[in-house]
């Protein structure tokens, strides 16, 4: 029993040193074989399968099974939108979802801050972590050309560098 343990666990090792030296257009050429369309998003992979989208790290392993209907085309500050039913989510180049898809809409990241609309309809501010900074009490927020945040609770206007 031993001896079946230890020839698994070596085949495991070298399963995963072979991985490690494959390219990343051999990983891609793998990964195409198995989903409908793929992405390489450098040093991560998007993967969609049956019409939805997850992801794949650097040596072709599947971090987050395809759940997701649609994400965007591009990594901003590391982070990428996705979406299904449930709303808007947020996903980091470390393939962790920083946010279950839950807003109704959302800005993308900049310096490490996003506008996000709670499904009551209001915005807050939420961070590259995830975590509430500004509570969802306003109108209305949208980041301004000159790096500047500003919010609305009806006709009152607030302005915030970032």
């Amino acid at each position: 029993m031993a001896k079946t343990t230890t020839t698994t666990k070596k085949a495991a090792a070298t399963k995963a040193s072979v991985a490690k030296k494959l390219s990343s257009k051999e990983i891609l050429a793998m990964l195409k074989e198995k989903y409908d369309e793929v992405f390489d998003d450098g040093g991560v992979f998007s993967i969609k399968k049956g019409g939805k989208w997850g992801f794949a790290d650097a040596k072709g392993e599947i971090k987050i099974k395809p759940t997701y209907t649609g994400i965007e085309e591009e990594w901003i500050e590391d982070i990428i939108t996705t979406w299904n039913a449930s709303g808007i989510g947020f996903v980091n180049k470390q393939l962790k979802e920083i946010v279950k898809p839950q807003f109704r809409s959302a800005t993308p990241f900049r310096k490490g801050f996003a506008a996000a609309q709670h499904k009551s309809g209001k915005w807050g501010i939420i961070d590259n972590k995830g975590k509430t900074v500004v509570p969802f009490v306003f109108d209305n927020i949208m980041h301004s050309s000159n790096g500047k945040m500003e919010a609305t609770i009806g006709t009152f206007k607030f302005t915030t560098k970032l």
